[in-house]
């Protein structure tokens, strides 16, 4: 009796701790573009994603860039989603908020060919339900771009806020990018990225197809399609993206 008494302890806090444990957003690789001094970049998406265990709604995923100088950038990145399996209450997830700067840039005579080097680092907010303390995400950041075609490699970790009853969310985290240039208005990308985790947060990997649209230079508009690629990634997902651009100064 007092055998099945532990195991049923057991598992009740088990399942508490999942409970309590937020809804983990893939990692996406970021890029290497910097707005200019003054200028803002509000980049919103939303969508409908398979989860792992139940279906959500995106409302949205945002992303809001503003250009301290021409190699300094404030980033604000966060996301809201309505979680089926808590009856589709709004649950957001924590706040990253960092700089990104431009560290080196080499280039050919024709600046055909040019190649980046970058860092984005600042802290997580504690937004999330039950999430606790500041955590903290650093990125190094690699492109090189030929004409018309870009890649960007991400290498990083990150330290998320605590949650209740679970251990504190930690792990390496890195991505490539790849992105093309059809047109003056259109553009093609694809992504591969994941998180692994020291914690016991499952793993992550995922890849992602994109196809913009930017009839101006002040809006752009999207359509991904994100598949998971390991138990502890979302099946799949597919969203519309919007990306409005404002001279502040």
């Amino acid at each position: 009796m007092a055998k099945r008494s532990r195991i049923l302890l057991l598992c009740l806090l088990t399942a508490s701790a999942a409970e309590a444990r937020p809804i983990r957003r893939l990692f996406e690789p970021t890029d290497l573009e910097l707005e200019g001094a003054g200028v803002a970049e509000l980049d919103l998406e939303v969508g409908a994603v398979k989860g792992v265990d139940s279906s959500r709604i995106v409302v949205p995923d945002a992303e809001f860039d503003l250009g301290l100088t021409d190699q300094l950038e404030l980033d604000v990145d966060g996301a809201f989603t309505l979680d089926g399996a808590a009856g589709y209450r709004v649950s957001p997830d924590n706040l990253w908020v960092a700089l990104k700067a431009g560290l080196l840039s080499f280039q050919n005579a024709s600046r055909s060919r040019v190649l980046l080097m970058g860092l984005q680092l600042g802290p997580k907010l504690p937004i999330a339900r039950q999430a606790q303390g500041l955590g903290l995400e650093g990125l190094f950041l690699f492109g090189l771009s030929y004409t018309q075609t870009h890649f960007i490699a991400n290498v990083g970790g990150l330290v998320d806020p605590t949650v209740e009853n679970t251990s504190r969310p930690c792990g390496y985290e890195g991505g490539l990018s790849f992105d093309r240039d059809l047109t003056d208005t259109w553009n093609i990308s694809t992504e591969i990225g994941g998180v692994y985790f020291f914690s016991t947060d499952p793993r992550q990997l995922h890849t992602a197809a994109s196809l913009a649209w930017a009839p101006s230079k002040s809006w752009a508009f999207s359509g991904t399609f994100m598949l998971g690629m390991s138990r502890g990634s979302d099946p799949y997902g597919v969203f519309f993206g919007v990306s409005p651009k404002v001279h502040l100064l």
